[in-house]
């Protein structure tokens, strides 16, 4: 059987078939050739409403209903097709939400728009565009209460890698030419972590809270990761759903940091630094910088489910913070650099998701 709207001729014929034996059994009832009844008068209040609580119950209880009724049903249960474990027509029907433990990999691509550079007298703004791929590891609990839930927790560890910034160490078109060289930020690379956790007021509540309430109080971690997974105490972060995809309001949900200058060798460039004679000077210097990502909207066009794996395109509005430090004058060794600068930035980010449930 595959559902009325995918109906057979031979579906048809055996639901037909079971209709007019349950007709038969009607009408021999009627005319008194079959006499099957159920004593109610050894059940107090039969036709009130049943006090059956399916979440305060381990098992189904059990009723007491006539032999003869029993005896009756037998013939149409038999032909009564049952849903099967296999794949294929009469498998049971799947649980459409991303239910459980998942490991998976998400690639994206994107581009940020910058509110400066680094160094001294960068203070105009560029564009840098990256890649980056992540091994996450987490639990789903997406769409588990409601479709606009949205119970999402995962941590993910992967690599960035960062095209040259489109402004360059001067604020002159000319250096445009020399690309990687004298850009204001190079190309670079980064160790990345990512971590994703719904939150019931502020960000990161839950995770101070559980293991308290775990001990004090199971009813109202459940009530609190309730309310954190459809939003939040105050329902803004819910999800969405039009009928062009679904959006969601994710701020303080997501968070990506990015450690670049990890690597055998330093993130290098050129920075103006102060010479004895207090003369601005081009020099090397080498650096290391933290970069956070805050993502703030997520939209989601396209998701699909199979039985243990799901995948999805989306694409996510996000801010940030690249914050630079460890910085060091390479040559001339005379030179003394003043302060950098932290880049705050706005940007896009295009992503793949697959994950695969245990």
């Amino acid at each position: 059987m595959v559902g009325d709207a995918w109906m057979r001729d031979e579906d048809l014929e055996r639901t037909a078939n079971l209709v007019r034996m349950s007709l038969e059994h009607l009408l021999d009832a009627f005319s008194g050739v079959e006499k099957a009844t159920m004593d109610i008068n050894d059940r107090e209040n039969f036709f009130e409403p049943d006090d059956f609580n399916i979440a305060n119950l381990d098992y189904m209880p059990t009723r007491e209903v006539d032999s003869k009724i029993v005896e009756l049903l037998e013939p149409l249960l038999h032909k009564t097709p049952i849903p099967g474990l296999n794949h294929g027509l009469g498998e049971l029907p799947r649980f459409r939400a991303e239910l459980g433990a998942f490991t998976g990999v998400a690639a994206s691509i994107n581009t940020s728009f910058l509110s400066r550079s680094f160094g001294e007298r960068q203070d105009y703004p560029g564009i840098l565009n990256g890649i980056d791929i992540t091994g996450k590891f987490g639990i789903g609990l997406d769409g588990v209460l409601s479709e606009s839930g949205d119970g999402l927790v995962f941590i993910g560890f992967g690599l960035r890698f960062d095209t040259p910034a489109s402004s360059g160490i001067v604020d002159e078109p000319g250096t445009l030419a020399y690309g990687n060289l004298l850009s204001s930020i190079p190309s670079r690379s980064a160790y990345s972590i990512r971590f994703r956790m719904p939150f019931y007021l502020i960000p990161g509540d839950l995770l101070i809270a559980a293991p308290i309430l775990m001990v004090l109080s199971p009813s109202s971690l459940n009530k609190m990761a309730a309310f954190a997974a459809n939003g939040g105490l105050i329902p803004w972060q819910a999800g969405i759903s039009t009928s062009i995809g679904r959006f969601q309001f994710i701020l303080g949900r997501e968070v990506s940091i990015q450690l670049f200058g990890r690597s055998k060798n330093r993130d290098a460039s050129f920075q103006w630094a102060k010479a004895p004679d207090g003369d601005m000077k081009l020099a090397i210097a080498t650096y290391r910088s933290t970069r956070i990502e805050f993502p703030i909207l997520e939209y989601r066009p396209f998701r699909d489910f199979a039985t243990a794996q799901s995948s999805k395109i989306f694409i996510q509005f996000y801010g940030g913070v690249d914050i630079p430090h460890n910085a060091e004058i390479s040559t001339p060794s005379d030179l003394v650099l003043p302060e950098l600068n932290d880049v705050w930035f706005l940007g896009i980010r295009m992503a793949f998701d697959w994950r695969y449930y245990f």
